[in-house]
């Protein structure tokens, strides 16, 4: 989605688009990220959008809380799509390298706006043509719990989710560590 300032807004005269951004959904994230501004609560939106932008987004873009701008995609149910939003807040991860985040939210979420669940689903979804273009899951095993013996019967349970799963959700991809697996199995059975 491509983060258009209004015609009103002097600060960002002659840009038609700041940068692409997406709209983001994750579960319990609010416990995860220190938030200034208004909380990410179970609220639903007015006429604009909640969103809540990482701290650092922000400042590049000298963008201030209560800020007001549209999301447009040409991708939308009816051809081009405008969404009104207004920033809420500014976050950051209390702490990045907890489990909770797949990989460094400072990174990979950094031109990500965070939304509500239902607002996403009565303000953005119907805009679009694709209504999701990514839902993740990370699954952490435990590893205590696992034996050297047991490598290849663990790389022929991934390769079996990888079908299960693809019966079900056809476009799915997975990553596992069955690369690094094969490479022990490979060690192991030379030593052996």
């Amino acid at each position: 989605l491509a983060l258009q300032p209004l015609p009103s807004d002097t600060r960002y005269q002659g840009k038609r688009s700041l940068d692409n951004v997406g709209a983001v959904y994750m579960v319990d994230v609010a416990q995860h990220i220190d938030i200034e501004g208004e909380p990410l609560d179970d609220a639903t939106s007015g006429a604009s959008l909640a969103v809540w932008m990482h701290a650092d987004y922000a400042a590049k873009f000298g963008i201030q809380l209560g800020d007001q701008f549209n999301l447009q995609s040409n991708q939308g149910t009816a051809g081009e799509a405008l969404i009104p939003i207004q920033v809420q807040g500014f976050w950051r991860a209390k702490d990045a390298k907890e489990a909770f985040w797949v990989s460094d939210p400072d990174q990979t979420l950094l031109n990500k706006l965070f939304v509500r669940r239902q607002d996403y689903l009565t303000l953005v979804e119907p805009q679009l043509a694709t209504k999701v273009r990514a839902v993740t899951w990370n699954v952490i095993l435990d590893e205590m719990q696992s034996s050297p013996a047991d490598a290849r019967q663990y790389t022929e349970g991934f390769a079996l989710a990888k079908t299960v799963i693809g019966r079900y959700l056809p476009d799915a991809q997975m990553t596992t560590p069955a690369v690094s697996l094969e490479k022990f199995i490979g060690r192991q059975t030379t030593l052996t």
